[in-house]
């Protein structure tokens, strides 16, 4: 245990039998499901609801010309064959495959024959923007959070999306991090995937300031916020906008707009699969990119608060006011009515 904790707790889990399968739900009209196509479509259906329509539009006219006066992104130095292979033999063979079925743990014993084809599509994909379709696919499996199991609000889907498709995301996402860290666009009261930042830091921070407080006389009031559905509701059209004011290189947009267009998922319960459906809205959650385009979607939020300290993970946000007068009080209000209008506008 002392040498390689990581290995013990992992096999510590592997003996928990705390899995749990899905094996009936309840329809809106309260009927049980009989078989697992049933379920799935039912749990299809309940995971669909999130899904904020904001009309149909191409991304594609959205993506901005690229400046005369701006140096062009090369492909050939993104996408080189010794980043891809690393990429290949970082591979967590333990993880599922998507509805491509290709494992990864073929990828990864592979890797020394995929490197050069698979680099020749990324390349491709990345020059034309444009994506297989099975690249912009997801088999999503529900996973049991807590409450009856025959509620389908009380499960949380888990997508899983292609490996060829994560590889080639986490080039891009590794380059556009890099890029936003040196600009010093992303906001520093965010502390949700971004390296050297974690859970940890974000607790410390508050704790520390909120003590400060105290020892000097004031009150605290905390208010804790949670947007429900977060990551599932983000407008694509204003995620585009956000994309070009914080610098993204043209080629990039173009990708991502590709990326995000035209997504579907399914519904998998044991052997069977829902039908097909549309994702209509927000950043997906079972890839490598959509936990950095939503920290760009937020990062404008600490800017509408005026009076109070903000902290962010992710979504979750604290918003927090040291209080002496009945104006404090007055002014935690005025930035909870800002946060309002963020969410409008």
């Amino acid at each position: 245990m002392k040498r390689n904790p990581r290995m013990f707790y992992k096999y510590v889990r592997s003996k928990q039998r705390n899995a749990v399968t899905v094996k009936s739900v309840k329809d809106k009209d309260g009927i049980l499901s009989q078989t697992d196509e049933e379920a799935a479509d039912i749990l299809c259906k309940q995971f669909q609801q999130v899904f904020v329509d904001h009309g149909f539009v191409d991304l594609m006219k959205l993506v901005p010309p690229c400046s005369p006066l701006s140096e062009e992104l090369s492909t050939d130095e993104l996408f080189t064959e010794d980043v891809v292979y690393k990429k290949l033999s970082m591979l967590n063979v333990s993880k599922s495959p998507g509805p491509d079925s290709v494992h990864p743990h073929f990828l990864k014993n592979c890797a020394d024959l995929l490197t050069l084809p698979l680099t020749c599509i990324f390349r491709k994909s990345f020059d034309n923007g444009c994506l297989p379709d099975d690249w912009k696919s997801a088999n999503v499996v529900p996973l049991y959070k807590k409450g009856s199991k025959l509620d389908p609000g009380n499960y949380r889907p888990v997508s899983l999306t292609c490996v060829p498709c994560k590889i080639m995301e986490s080039v891009i996402r590794d380059y556009m991090a890099e890029k936003l860290m040196k600009s010093g666009f992303l906001s520093t009261y965010q502390h949700g995937f971004i390296k050297g930042k974690s859970c940890a830091t974000n607790l410390l921070t508050a704790f520390e300031t909120w003590t400060k407080w105290i020892d000097e006389g004031y009150g605290v009031d905390i208010v804790y916020l949670d947007y429900k559905k977060a990551f599932d509701s983000v407008n694509h059209v204003k995620l585009m906008e956000k994309l070009r004011h914080a610098g993204i290189d043209p080629t990039v947009i173009k990708w991502i707009a590709a990326f995000l267009q035209g997504r579907q998922m399914r519904v998998k319960v044991r052997l069977e699969f829902s039908d097909w459906v549309l994702v209509l809205s927000g950043v997906p959650q079972g890839s490598v990119l959509g936990p950095l385009l939503f920290l760009i979607f937020v990062n404008d939020l600490p800017l509408w608060i005026c009076n109070s300290m903000l902290l962010l993970f992710a979504d979750d946000t604290k918003l927090c006011r040291r209080i002496l007068s009945e104006n404090d009080e007055i002014r935690l209000q005025q930035d909870l009515d800002k946060l309002m209008e963020w969410t409008r506008q």
